[in-house]
């Protein structure tokens, strides 16, 4: 057994390795679930000429994930997801798909970290 200042750094070398060790797994789920996430999306988006669904990315920004819809449709995403006025002056109905993809994976990904970590 250690001691002193030896017990001292093998503590913080065991921290440093558990602490990269999470990290490790919290990348891999993260790239995991962003593109499930693309894939549900690109499944449960409104199709009409299909180039909208067809349209989700993944951009990696450092250690985060964005899925996003690229050019040119990602300015029609707020429109179907929540609504909009009509030329003639009706209502276009919601179509929402975003919302419930990203709690659904949003959840599944907490639930594998926290399964992978071991708590």
């Amino acid at each position: 057994m250690p001691k002193g200042e030896n017990l001292h750094e093998a503590i913080l070398n065991e921290l440093y390795e558990f602490s990269y060790e999470v990290e490790q797994i919290v990348q891999e789920e993260l790239d995991k679930g962003a593109q499930d996430l693309k894939n549900e999306l690109k499944a449960t988006s409104p199709k009409r000429s299909g180039r909208y669904a067809k349209n989700w990315k993944v951009r990696k920004n450092g250690r985060s994930r964005t899925v996003y819809n690229g050019k040119p449709t990602y300015r029609v995403t707020h429109l179907l997801e929540h609504g909009h006025a009509s030329r003639d002056g009706g209502r276009v109905g919601a179509k929402p798909h975003i919302k419930q993809a990203e709690e659904k994976y949003g959840n599944i990904m907490h639930e594998n970290i926290k399964r992978r970590i071991g708590q």
